[in-house]
């Protein structure tokens, strides 16, 4: 493709004289319009103020290149490219999936679900979409830093302490009552049964506030230690667990608010503290120091992300729920105040899930125990369908799981349809191998064979797109469909045809590339190929 820009760019300036002229071509949809296709001419119409149709003409007329068999101009002004097919063979020899290091560094941020009670349904698609981000700004060459924020601070962690506390004393009194807003699952009766094996009855009755922090901190440390656990069996991992205490024990907020005072975007009314968020184009302006003298919660998040770009991080990525639309603007408001750069900061926000089974949605709440959980999820519907289904949708779309697909054994299922294409090649391979593999392409001809090729050489730009965008369902969108196009070859082509040992060898080629391919794409969102299904 770079090879007909740079001759469509020379042509451009040997016919009008024009230099530098920002263009791209395209890959059309429908196949009859060629394997690239060009609107320069329409461009260029505007500018020399002439009709677009015999400017492609003229282009046309004067475009050679020994790659291109056939070029074909088309109203108002497109220039279809018909290519040889020794173009995409000889490239398909060259494939390299690799990308050269970047020097950029990234930190991502996802999950950080208070630490209060197991991971629910959301958090498990912030996880797949997290991880699969973090391994896709990794594939292309970024240095990137998986983070978890943890925030400890503030009243759902004092309502964690009582929970705990409650359930500890029922052990010894049954009809001691539990806080009524507090945490209803089972996981803190597990920790209450924790601590009393530990300590006995060490805590009986003790309603004193050194106790009450041991209660708080106890259960914290339990519910990170079952969360990381939880998220490895997920195959997600983190580099940095942050705390919301020690942000704000490190002074972080008080440096934060010197920084935005200084630069004179703060100001008092009715005696709160307002940051001046307007100023870079937020809805109206955000409270950071209440009348009583308490921070609201922006203030330690900004204190968090400046504390974060001080760890010599160029960009910061935040996953974030449904339900923080409107904090986008006031945070990035912050972050461009305080290094006057618009792009440190990108926020995703995450849409909500719902749960089908047998065609009803399963309800979920955290907070009685109801809650369906990661593990739950995974039990049910295995780590690869899990991360599969909750990247192949848009972030910031609605997403419906429906169990009964995910557990299909069928190609109605997309995990199982791809994973089968990859323990097909497989066994292909096995079977074959007496034949010694060859890459000489020339030789594969027919229609879905070039389909395969061409798809094949999509998946590099398929990455760094995906990369770009932070967009992982583009690679399950590219999965599917190669895995399709491979599948429908199979059942009308013999790979290994015994009277022509030369083409078979060509075909096992394209077998083993196809494979590599689809492993590969297959690990940028956590989902594990499969040998044999």
């Amino acid at each position: 493709m770079n090879k007909i820009e740079e001759l469509l760019a020379k042509t451009i300036k040997e016919l009008y004289g024009i230099d530098n002229l920002n263009f791209t071509l395209q890959v059309p949809r429908l196949k009859e319009n060629g394997d690239l296709s060009s609107t320069i001419a329409l461009q260029l119409a505007k500018k020399l103020n002439r009709d677009s149709l015999s400017i492609a003409n003229e282009i046309g007329k004067q475009l050679y290149d020994k790659s291109i068999k056939l070029i074909e101009v088309k109203a108002p002004g497109f220039i279809n490219f018909f290519l040889k097919q020794d173009v995409y063979s000889e490239q398909l020899k060259e494939l390299d999936f690799s990308f050269p290091p970047l020097n950029k560094k990234y930190n991502v941020e996802f999950v950080s679900a208070n630490p209060t009670g197991d991971l629910h349904l959301g958090h498990a698609r912030q996880a797949a979409l997290g991880d699969s981000i973090c391994r896709l700004l990794s594939k292309v060459g970024y240095q990137v830093t998986r983070e978890y924020y943890v925030n400890d601070a503030g009243n759902q962690m004092n309502n964690l302490a009582l929970s705990l506390k409650a359930r500890y004393n029922q052990i010894y009194n049954p009809t001691y009552l539990m806080l009524e807003d507090g945490y209803h699952g089972d996981d803190i009766k597990e920790i209450a049964q924790q601590l009393n094996n530990e300590v006995g009855n060490k805590y009986l009755g003790d309603d004193t506030e050194e106790t009450l922090q041991f209660f708080k901190l106890y259960a914290k440390e339990k519910e990170l230690i079952k969360i990381n656990e939880v998220l490895q069996r997920y195959r997600v991992s983190f580099d940095v667990f942050s705390s919301e205490v020690k942000i704000r024990d490190e002074g972080y907020p008080e440096e934060a608010l010197k920084r935005l005072d200084k630069l004179g975007l703060l100001y008092e009314n009715e005696g709160a503290t307002f940051f001046k968020t307007t100023v870079f184009g937020d809805d109206k302006d955000r409270v950071v120091i209440k009348s009583d003298g308490n921070y609201t919660y922006l203030t330690p998040d900004i204190a968090y992300h400046i504390q974060k770009l001080s760890r010599g991080y160029d960009y910061l990525i935040d996953l974030l729920g449904a339900d923080h639309h409107g904090y986008i603007n006031r945070m990035k408001a912050a972050i461009q105040a305080l290094t006057g750069k618009k792009d440190k900061l990108h926020i995703e926000i995450v849409q909500m899930v719902r749960l089908i089974k047998d065609g009803q949605e399963l309800k979920m709440s955290k907070r009685t125990g109801n809650a369906i959980s990661i593990n739950d999820l995974i039990d049910e519907v295995g780590v690869d369908a899990a991360r599969f289904f909750f990247v192949m949708r848009n972030a910031s779309s609605h997403l419906d799981f429906d169990i009964n697909l995910a557990t299909s054994q069928s190609n109605d299922n997309p995990v199982y349809y791809i994973q089968y294409a990859h323990a097909r090649i497989c066994q292909i391979l096995n079977k074959n191998d007496n034949i010694k593999e060859s890459q000489n392409f020339d030789l594969l001809i027919n229609k879905k064979e070039i389909e395969l090729i061409k798809s094949c050489l999509d998946y590099k730009d398929t990455i760094q797109e995906a990369a770009d965008s932070l967009a992982p369902y583009k690679i399950v969108n590219y999965l599917l469909k190669l895995a399709q196009l491979f599948h429908s070859y199979y059942a009308d082509n013999k790979v290994n045809d015994p009277e022509n040992i030369e083409l078979s060898a060509s075909r096992l080629g394209l077998c083993r590339l196809i494979k590599n391919i689809v492993s590969d794409a297959l690990l940028l969102i956590g989902v594990e190929p499969k040998e044999r299904m």
